[in-house]
């Protein structure tokens, strides 16, 4: 989870940098495209009625994983998917003790 947060803050950091060089908006409507573009991505992922997909084959494209909900877990396994078999119980998948220990949501990936 610290090096999906490390990650999006430097990706962040880095469309600031982008656009101020550029010319482009300020960084407080780069803020609301960026929240706007990550809404519309999870708003086309298809709903789901079961509490788990991972029978349905709805494997994470994303590294998303969990119960569908408006914080952008979208219902997706981590069981075969490239980021790892576990899904934390903050939504994400991988496959250190951090994914796969307490808390992992064992509907949607493997938990140890």
């Amino acid at each position: 989870m610290e090096y999906q947060i490390l990650i999006l803050a430097l990706a962040a950091f880095a469309i600031g940098q982008t656009n101020a060089a550029c010319g482009c908006k300020p960084k407080s409507s780069t803020t609301a495209a960026v929240a706007a573009d990550a809404t519309a991505a999870t708003s086309d992922t298809p709903a789901t009625s079961s509490n788990s997909d991972s029978d349905n084959g709805n494997v994470s494209p994303n590294g998303l994983c969990g119960p569908d909900q408006d914080r952008a877990r979208t219902g997706y396994t981590c069981l075969g998917s490239q980021f790892g078999d576990c899904c934390s119980q903050y939504g994400f998948c991988g496959s250190t003790d951090a994914y796969c220990g307490s808390g992992c949501l064992g509907g949607y990936g493997r938990c140890s």
